[in-house]
This record gives structure tokens, C-alpha cells and sequence, in this order.
């Protein structure tokens, strides 16, 4: 009884009911073994990621609970065909990941490849193999602090993973043909995954890519629970209160610009990212002289600033979008307190 009356709200939310509706086609989408008691929540949401993601019409929705598959996989999930080649930017930890994942399903060739300078910049995408079947590519590596700021424009299909900034970049879809964004952090359950697929894709033309068609039985889907769509739905109207997209990613600008700004004009410390390629949602920077290192560390301690990591390049790792206003503010004084502390003088 409970759950029949969350889907009403989600049914009759004042945000949904103004929507277009979806497409007859996201419909169709719907995770296949979903309940019809979900259903009608299902589309609401649908909705309402339309609404905030700008989602065009050639483009489909699907969610997809991911807890069944190896490592939350897109390759598994969406029962990719083993008789690919796939070509991947590798850029990072995401990036990465889908290599190792896509290897075990089908034929892999890195493209481009950035690792030798610990992914210090996205590497270029100057020629495409002629026997490879899409482009894999990731938005932003928000551990490595990068983005790709000039998407590729290639001939072939192209998809991109934005589990880092599907809610904080505003995203050209006629860039695309396939965006996927795993959970685990921010708006989306760890548990679910949000595939907006272009039409093109799904059709005959491209069915080599799949081993059967987005949304059927055999796609890789799987019930959706009813608490992770509760929680999506809900954080999504948060977004929305706050600015949506735009505003999020606004919000992530002024921070990373205001960081990188004293990290470029104080001599203490130096940016590890290419300004090219800097992504506005995390940045790593390092001590200029190692030996004060441990300094700015006790500094930090002092300040009750723990909003700083280590990348796992042993670098200095801030990820913006977990952290206060009021923090970044601290941050920027102690960095300036830093460059004048007699300590490190002589």
C-alpha cells in the first residue's frame, strides 16, 4: 500500500505533469522485468531526466538497475556482442575500468592514451582504425581532474561514459550516440544506471553492436528497485530547486576557477592538468618544493582542512563537487597564509 502511494506522487508530481510526455519509444524502454506497479513512476522519471537533461526527441531513456552485473559493466549490461572491436580513449580511472571491462566481451585497441604522463591531459583522437566498431570515450576523470573539452568528430558511433558529470555539463547531443552514467556517487543510486540512446543506434543499421535490441528480454536489463527510484526522483527535483544543470555547473565553475586562479599566481604550488583539459569538478596540484610538503600538510591540519586527498598519482586531489563553499574559501587562505610563512624561509 505504501508503494502505491509513492508511485501516485511520483505519478502526479506538479514538475512531471507539465512535461511533453515521453516518446511511445521510452515506453517500450521500460526495464523489461519492471513490475506494472513501477511503471507509471518509471515514466514520470523518464519525464522529468528529459526535462533536466534536454534530452531530444532521436534520443531514448532507459534505467537500468546495475547490481547484477560484474562491475557495473555497459558492456554486460547492454549485451554488447563479442564480435566487436572496440576503439577507447584511455584517460583515466573510468576510462581504464571500461578497457578492462570491454576486453573480457570483445576486441579492444587504445586509440589514445595519456597514462605515461599520469593522465595529465586527453589525449588526441588523430585517426580511428578502419575495422573498429564506436569510439569509446569518457566526459571527465573526475579522479585524474580531467575533461575532454573538443569531443571527436568521427564517422563511426560514439560512446561516452558521464557517470562523473551527467548532471553538472551541458551535453551536445549531436555529439553522441550512446551516453551512459553509472551511480555510486551524487544524484544517481549506486545501483542504477541511466542510458540515453540515440534511435540510429537501436535500429537494424547498428545491430551488430548488440547482441539483441535495446529494452528487449535478452538487453541486459533487470528490475528496477522501487527505493532507488524514490531516491532519483527526489534528488532530481533537488537539482531542479537549485539551478538544475546550468546552475550546478556554474556553481563548479566559480570554485575551480577561483582555485586554479591561486594556484597559478602563488609560486608554492603548481597544476598538474593541461589547461586545456582541466575539469572543473576536481583538481590536483602539487607542492612546488617537496621539502615543505609536510608543512602545508600541518598547515592543513592546523586549518581543520580535510577536504584535500591524495590522487593515486600522489598528487593533491580536491573534488569540488563534495565540498563547501565555506571550505574553498578556507582552502584559499591557507594556500595564501602558506606562500607567507616565515618557516619556509631560507
Amino acid at each position: 500500500m505504501e508503494v502505491q502511494k509513492q508511485i501516485s506522487k511520483l505519478e502526479h508530481c506538479n514538475s512531471c505533469e507539465k512535461g511533453d510526455g515521453i516518446p511511445v519509444s521510452d515506453s517500450v524502454l521500460l526495464t523489461c522485468a519492471c513490475g506494472p506497479e513501477l511503471k507509471a513512476g518509471i515514466q514520470s522519471l523518464q519525464v522529468l531526466l528529459r526535462e533536466i537533461l534536454h534530452v531530444p526527441l532521436d534520443f531514448h531513456v532507459l534505467l537500468v538497475d546495475s547490481s547484477k552485473s560484474a562491475n557495473r559493466s555497459i558492456f554486460s549490461l547492454l549485451d554488447f556482442s563479442k564480435d566487436l572491436k572496440g576503439g577507447f580513449l584511455d584517460a583515466g580511472n573510468r576510462s581504464s575500468l571500461a578497457i578492462s571491462q570491454a576486453r573480457k566481451i570483445f576486441e579492444v585497441e587504445v586509440i589514445g592514451s595519456s597514462r605515461e604522463s599520469a593522465f595529465s591531459y586527453i589525449p588526441q583522437c588523430d585517426w580511428i582504425p578502419f575495422d573498429i566498431s564506436f569510439l569509446h570515450i569518457t566526459s571527465t576523470e573526475d579522479i585524474q581532474a580531467n575533461r575532454i573539452s573538443r569531443f571527436p568528430k568521427v564517422s563511426l558511433p560514439v560512446i561516452c561514459d558521464r557517470s562523473a558529470d551527467l548532471f553538472n555539463n551541458f551535453i551536445s547531443y549531436d555529439k553522441f550516440d550512446l551516453i551512459y552514467a553509472h551511480g555510486g556517487e551524487g544524484i544517481i543510486p549506486e545501483n542504477l544506471s541511466i542510458v540515453l540512446i540515440k534511435d540510429a543506434l537501436r535500429a537494424t543499421t547498428f545491430s551488430s553492436i548488440f547482441n539483441s535490441k535495446i529494452g528487449t528480454k535478452n538487453s541486459g536489463c533487470s528490475e528496477i528497485k522501487f527505493e532507488d527510484l524514490l531516491s532519483l526522483i527526489r534528488s532530481l527535483h533537488e537539482l531542479k530547486q537549485n539551478g538544475g544543470v546550468m546552475g550546478n555547473a556554474s556553481h563548479l565553475d566559480g570554485l575551480s576557477k577561483s582555485l586554479y586562479l591561486e594556484i597559478e599566481r602563488n609560486r608554492q604550488f603548481q597544476a598538474v592538468v593541461n589547461p586545456r583539459d582541466r575539469s572543473m569538478q576536481a583538481i590536483r596540484f602539487y607542492v612546488t618544493t617537496p621539502g615543505d610538503e609536510l608543512l602545508f600538510g600541518l598547515l592543513l591540519d592546523k586549518r581543520n582542512l580535510n577536504i584535500l586527498q591524495r590522487s593515486p598519482h600522489g598528487d593533491f586531489l580536491i573534488l569540488l563537487n563534495k565540498c563547501k563553499e565555506e571550505q574553498i574559501l578556507r582552502l584559499l587562505e591557507t594556500m595564501q597564509e602558506f606562500e607567507r610563512k616565515p618557516e619556509r624561509e631560507g
